[in-house]
């Protein structure tokens, strides 16, 4: 496997498509992400030609195929799913995707059955990984709802947003990248306790620390993307009403 094809992280939500369930354990709104970026490190392989001695640093991009990639090569990521799924997988298929939970900060794998895992948990061992994982420190929020009809719109600003990707291989790949995330959101009128929500986000100018495969740089990268869930139950309001 190419090192540049096993390089990552940042977090770009390209395209997001609500995805509901109702199982008890299940995320109850999962926004579809396309993840993307950029890192740059230094593997302190100078070359000397003889005359000049140049040290450059290893520029690579990455998206989700890369990332599951990155995480089927760690038997660290391998055995813990193997443990989660008690046996079903222990590699993620090809076709998987990732989605993000509105509500409850976790970031899932979406597998091509429909079947979502949630990158985190403890293994067999009791020891608890994060492989993909995101939260926020503040949020501020401007938003105008009908009384009456609980339609309205809702832009939440979402400072020191963050995802972190750590794939706990040896030599390890752990990329943090930190910024500030838009959210805008539009209620649809209610109707028999349920209602329409839709969402956009942007993450602009992201950056932080990298370690790519036991090296050290830093990483960059954006984020943007809407989706839409037509009946939602009436209880989950947008975040700050929600956070609230």
């Amino acid at each position: 496997m190419k090192l540049n094809k096993i390089l990552l992280c940042t977090l770009a939500a390209g395209a997001m498509t609500f995805i509901t369930n109702a199982a008890p354990a299940q995320p109850t709104i999962l926004a579809k992400l396309n993840l993307s970026g950029s890192v740059i490190v230094n593997t302190n392989s100078a070359v000397d030609n003889g005359s000049k001695t140049t040290l450059k640093p290893f520029k690579t991009s990455f998206n989700v195929k890369d990332i599951v990639s990155l995480l089927n090569a760690s038997p660290v990521f391998t055995n813990w799913l193997n443990c989660t799924t008690e046996g079903s997988i222990s590699t993620l298929p090809p076709k998987t995707t990732f989605a993000y939970d509105i509500y409850g900060y976790y970031i899932y794998a979406v597998l091509p059955t429909g079947g979502v895992i949630r990158m985190e948990g403890f293994d067999c061992s009791d020891v608890y990984h994060y492989f993909l994982d995101m939260d926020f420190d503040e949020m501020s929020a401007n938003y105008s709802f009908n009384d009456n009809t609980g339609t309205g719109s809702e832009t939440d600003q979402l400072s020191e947003w963050w995802v972190e990707l750590d794939d706990y291989n040896s030599p390890e790949t752990d990329v943090y990248l930190q910024g500030q995330m838009v959210l805008k959101w539009s209620a649809g009128k209610v109707a028999a306790a349920t209602r329409s929500l839709s969402v956009s986000s942007t993450f602009n100018n992201g950056s932080g620390d990298a370690e790519v495969m036991g090296y050290f740089g830093t990483g960059v990268g954006k984020a943007s993307g809407s989706g839409k869930a037509s009946s939602v139950s009436f209880s989950l309001w947008p975040f700050w009403n929600w956070w609230d």
